[in-house]
């Protein structure tokens, strides 16, 4: 047996590149150390008589915020919405006054582990009691909020978490955490890098923000016929063309109001094949639930496939390049996508509902528009009995009605502005994923000291 431990215990010295130890953290630098969370800060919480009933929580302008896990998002504090407490209780615990650069960890419930380096705080803070936070920090602030987020105490934490139906990290415990510890410098250059990638991100959530705002208010405007394009504003003689009144309010008088059933071919869905997903196959025929129906786009990463035997059996059911689908069950009821080449030939299930639109009457792009817009989904509300999103039937599909321009040649045009409005958002989407998955590669590699940031001089 110890001849075994001898030769694993040579096989693991010599996988240990040049430079690097083994340690409790894992292979780390040879110049770096090992040290505990608690030899670097220390950490304070809202415990025992401190804490705060209903008759404490006050509107904003009367109290001040106390910071829950809603306010950590992403490894960021958001102070959009919040809770207030009075200012007596505020100032009855100073230790866990919150600060810009204070750390934030949720100790308690079902987003345990959540970090967050506090920025942008422009009011007073304090903390409810299922969060914590580190103070006197001797290392930079970002460095060690990287580390904390990082796998090397993330599983740390899920090692440790205890309790039930209510998950519990122990503040003493989190402080004995093992931490690798390269030089200050190193400290400072590891988060200088890892912030400035932040800050990319940052900038695209922003831009995304803001270009989904301008496609909502083009919406709004071209989907109503508010504003006109151009080329379709004027009648030959070149006057401005008028508005007339309808049951949907004032719309152009060279449009008008179409029911789905009007301008539909076919309105169905399909079922739910015997056995349910255990006669799913690894390919075959894309078998469409209502997750794979997003917000105007398609979600294929989980799609289900079925045999050619079973896509034989629901033959109404066929998908078609170009239908409409709308999920009419559930949570997700009201979301509408258009098909594409890459589930035509497959089959949908009894919660989606494929609306086949004439195309001489109406581009089935522009009605996908239509239905994810606030004109569409407050008439599906409509039907919902008490407010509660329950189902739509057929009948209701078919009455659901909109204000649609006469000429083809306007519903395309309109259709297509918003088409690359789409492709715009999902390429800056597909770049916001790209950009966190590189910051996720760059925290394993930089803050394991796998990859060395160079510095002038080593310190």
């Amino acid at each position: 047996m110890s001849m075994i431990m001898k030769m694993n215990k040579s096989q693991n010295l010599k996988s240990i590149p040049t430079g690097y130890k083994q340690t409790e953290v894992g292979i780390i630098p040879v110049d770096w150390k090992v040290c505990n969370i608690g030899d670097l800060c220390v950490i304070f919480g809202r415990i025992g008589f401190r804490g705060y009933t209903k008759a404490d929580i006050v509107s904003q302008d009367q109290g001040v915020l106390s910071i829950s896990p809603s306010n950590i998002i992403g490894g960021r504090t958001s102070f959009t919405h919040g809770t207030y407490i009075t200012r007596q209780k505020y100032e009855e615990s100073p230790e866990i006054k919150i600060y810009e650069d204070d750390i934030l960890l949720v100790k308690t419930g079902s987003t345990y582990g959540k970090i967050a380096l506090v920025k942008n705080l422009k009011e007073d803070a304090t903390l409810n009691p299922q969060v914590v936070v580190f103070k006197r920090l001797k290392s930079p602030a970002a460095f060690l909020a990287y580390i904390m987020q990082s796998d090397i105490v993330q599983n740390q934490i899920e090692e440790t978490i205890v309790g039930g139906a209510i998950p519990t990290l122990s503040q003493k415990v989190v402080l004995s955490y093992k931490i690798p510890l390269p030089a200050p410098r190193e400290q400072l250059a590891i988060a200088n890098v890892l912030s400035d990638t932040d800050a990319l991100i940052i900038a695209i959530e922003q831009l995304i923000v803001k270009k989904k705002a301008i496609k909502t208010a083009f919406i709004q405007q071209l989907l109503t016929g508010r504003t006109r394009l151009p080329q379709y504003s004027k009648h030959p003689d070149g006057t401005i063309k008028s508005y007339k009144h309808t049951e949907l309010g004032l719309i152009p008088v060279d449009w008008i109001i179409s029911t789905i059933d009007e301008c539909a071919n076919k309105v169905g869905s399909g079922k739910t094949p015997t056995g349910g997903s255990s006669v799913y196959t690894e390919a075959g025929h894309p078998f469409v639930r209502s997750q794979n129906i997003g917000w105007g786009k398609l979600e294929l990463s989980d799609i289900a496939y079925i045999s050619d035997s079973i896509h034989k059996t629901f033959p109404g059911t066929e998908l078609a390049e170009n239908d409409v689908l709308l999920n009419i069950t559930g949570a997700s009821i009201g979301r509408c996508a258009l098909s594409d080449f890459r589930i035509a030939g497959g089959n949908v299930n009894q919660h989606v509902c494929i609306i086949r639109v004439n195309s001489d009457k109406l581009i089935p792009k522009l009605l996908v528009e239509l239905m994810n817009a606030d004109i569409g989904q407050n008439q599906i509300d409509s039907f919902q009995a008490g407010g509660n999103r329950e189902g739509l039937n057929f009948s209701q599909v078919r009455q659901l009605r909109f204000a649609i321009p006469k000429s083809l040649e306007e519903q395309n045009t309109i259709a297509t502005i918003l088409s690359d409005m789409d492709a715009e958002l999902t390429a800056l989407e597909r770049k916001l994923a790209k950009f966190r998955d590189i910051k996720q590669g760059m925290m394993q590699q930089l803050l394991t000291g796998r990859i060395r940031l160079p510095l002038e001089q080593q310190p």
